[in-house]
């Protein structure tokens, strides 16, 4: 992937250059989205936040079927699974069981090694509780989701120009349509 600006970016930029991609295709129609706000609890006086959901959800067209997907940066080897809450995986692997397409959207800042680079690189991991990956999480087989893996169990998401925009961005429906078909098994891949 030649140089788009993504290198290095914190979790801050990603979702907020997310947040772009989605406005862009809620533009074209293809598209409704928001982000799940922060929730708080007012108890004995105090203002006290509640678990944090995934960063977005919404409906894609035609026919309207909900996504839900929580926004990762990892500038290491691997994504920690302790950066992905529980509680955010129990919800997307609740509603994946009810239809909607759910991954997690990881991206790889790129890294300089003795021996060679990395480019940056960013995913789509679908989360479904068919898929064998989160078995072996919900396991304990695993901490972390290298970038092999990644590739492996999801889809590669090119960044791109919206016509008339100048900034690269992930292209939302590409992880969005890709997520979908794994999860309906029409990638080829297995489940």
């Amino acid at each position: 992937m030649e140089n788009k600006g993504i290198d290095r970016l914190s979790g801050g930029d990603f979702e907020k250059i997310t947040a772009e991609a989605l406005a862009i295709e809620s533009d074209c129609g293809s598209i409704d989205w928001a982000r799940y706000g922060v929730k708080m609890s007012f108890q004995q006086g105090k203002y006290r936040p509640i678990h944090s959901m995934p960063d977005f959800e919404g409906v894609i067209a035609p026919g309207g079927r909900q996504f839900v997907f929580d926004c990762k940066v990892s500038s290491g080897p691997s994504l920690k699974m302790d950066k992905v809450k529980s509680h955010q995986m129990s919800f997307m692997l609740g509603r994946e069981a009810r239809g909607a397409i759910c991954f997690l959207f990881v991206h790889f800042n790129a890294r300089e090694l003795k021996t060679k680079s990395e480019p940056p690189e960013t995913y789509a991991i679908p989360v479904a509780t068919t898929l064998d990956l989160w078995y072996a999480w919900a396991r304990g087989e695993f901490d972390s989701i290298s970038r092999s893996a990644a590739e492996e169990h999801g889809i590669a998401v090119p960044w791109v120009k919206a016509e008339g925009k100048r900034k690269y961005r992930p292209n939302m429906l590409e992880a969005i349509n890709g997520c979908r078909d794994v999860l309906d098994g029409r990638s080829g891949y297995v489940l």
